[in-house]
């Protein structure tokens, strides 16, 4: 196991299993496309979608997510606007 998991309790790992599979299933299958992971797999028989990941890419994923969210606050601002005033 590497290095850095090991003072990390199996419990822990399992309760966040959800969130990373949720994680890979939006953001980083969205970033390759679906299309891509299939043929990807046909090529490479045996292996798992996970095999195609790289660091770099969930890297890639999380910068693209933290840059977002002054972009998706201010989306939402702007549909909700309509919706703060009939409540006022």
């Amino acid at each position: 196991m590497h290095e850095a998991l090991t003072s990390v309790s199996s419990e822990f790992i399992s309760a966040r299993m959800p969130a990373v599979c949720q994680f890979m299933d939006k953001y980083v299958t969205g970033l390759y496309g679906s299309r891509s992971i299939i043929n990807w797999i046909t090529k490479n028989k045996g292996k798992h979608f996970l095999d195609m990941v790289t660091m770099s890419v969930i890297a890639y994923t999380v910068a693209v997510i933290e840059n977002s969210y002054a972009a998706w606050d201010e989306e939402h601002d702007i549909n909700n606007a309509g919706e703060r005033r009939e409540q006022q």
